[in-house]
Parts: C-alpha cells; structure tokens; sequence
C-alpha cells in the first residue's frame, strides 16, 4: 500500500518519540515552520472575521436605528390616523346637524312661500279695497258736495245698477285722527291696517246716511266701526262731527 510521504513521515515520527529516540532539528524546524504558517493563516482569519464582526455590528446598529425610525413612524401614522378618525367623527356629527339645519330650512322656506302666498292673496284683497275705497272717495266727493247743496244733511242715494256687491268678513274700523271736518276711521284686519277711510263730517246732529257700491253696511258705534256684510246697494254710517263748545 503506498501512502503519501507527509503520512510516512508523521508514522516515522511518531514511532520515534514513542521509543524515545532523538528528533532531528531538521524535523522541529519543519515543524515550527509548519506551525508558524498555520498560526500566520488563523491570525489572517481573526482578521477577516472581525473585519466581518465590525461590518455586521455597523449593519446591526444600522438595522437598529432604521427600525427605531420605522418606529416612530409608524406610532405616528397611528396618531394621525386617531386625529383624522377623530375629525371624521367630528365632520360627520356636523354634517348630521346641518342636514337637521337644512331640513328646517326647507320647512321654514315652505312655509314663508305658503305665507307668501297668503300674502299675495291678501295683496290682491287689498288692491281690490283699495279700489273700492278710491271709488268711496269719488262718491264721497261727489255726495258731500250734493248734501251741502240739500238742506240739513239729507240722504244722497245712488244705485249699484249692473255692478256685483261684494260680501266681506266682519272688520273693525277705530278713530285714528279727526280734525273739524274729517274723520279718519282705519280699518284693521289680523292686527294690521289694511284701508283709511277719511269721512267728511257735518255740522247738523243725528247720522248722514251714504250709499256706497262696493261695501257693507257701517254702524257707528261710539268710536267704533262695526262693518259687516250686506246685501244689494250697502251703505255706511258716518256720524257727523260736532265741534265742543
């Protein structure tokens, strides 16, 4: 069987130290130099693994610091997340209320629309009196100028020939203002004004009768107008003014 010389030599050797024999300097030498290189290739290993000990503590720290970053980061992500679910609540408690707003609003709007309506009914009503009263005037005018030319206030009359007499509610007239000549009685209905009626007052006692087309009949009452509905050619009252000695 044939071996290597290395593995001849080491069983010569061996051989030799167990019997004792003397090593030759040769040998030792070979030895040492043996030992040397392998302590010179341990030591170039040291080296080489902590060179890669420094490089791994450099990428541990590293890694370290990245994950304390990531960290932070992500404790923030979670603390703005908290502060917008926050304002999301808020923004949605907000929204709610201004939907309750806004369907009061709505509410409100259909009623100032339906009030507007009222109102442009009563607008026309009130065109329609204002009318009516202007058309008083002109007859006042005229049946003043005629009961100055009778004697002591006599009736002027005139007809409603052709023309529709208009049924009204019951309104309130008071005395707002009168003067020697001129009464002025304002009408109010659902605690607004909504007519002047100025009457030209006489001199002689007892009531002057006119007739009006277009209005109910007025009972003078005190300082009172009490209007309620007629029928036909209606008239009202108007009590003469007396001036107080």
């Amino acid at each position: 069987m044939d071996l290597s010389p290395g593995t001849e030599e080491y069983i010569k050797e061996s051989i030799e130290i167990s019997l004792g024999l003397p090593v030759s300097v040769e040998s030792l030498s070979l030895k040492l130099l043996a030992t040397e290189d392998a302590r010179r290739r341990l030591q170039d290993q040291i080296f080489v693994l902590e060179d890669r000990l420094k490089e791994s503590s450099k990428r541990l720290e590293q890694s370290r610091a990245e994950s304390n970053m990531n960290a932070q980061g992500v404790r923030r992500c979670v603390e703005e997340k908290e502060v917008i679910a926050s304002q999301y609540a808020d923004l949605v408690n907000h929204c709610r209320k201004l939907e309750e707003e806004c369907s009061l609003y709505e509410r409100d709007l259909e009623r100032i629309m339906e009030t507007c309506d009222e109102l442009a009914k009563e607008n026309e009503e009130m065109r329609a009196q204002l009318q009516d009263i202007s058309s008083v005037r002109t007859e006042q005018g005229t049946s003043c100028s005629a009961r100055r030319s009778s004697p002591k206030g006599m009736v002027v009359s005139e007809t409603s020939s052709g023309k529709n007499v208009k049924r009204k509610v019951t309104l309130i007239g008071r005395i707002s203002r009168r003067d020697k000549s001129h009464v002025v009685i304002r009408v109010v209905k659902n605690k607004r004004c909504i007519a002047e009626i100025v009457l030209v007052g006489d001199r002689g006692p007892g009531l002057s009768p006119i007739l009006v087309n277009g209005w109910t009949k007025v009972k003078c009452q005190g300082s009172e107008l009490k209007i309620g509905d007629g029928r036909g050619p209606t008239m009202y009252w108007q009590r003469p003014y007396v001036e107080k000695s």
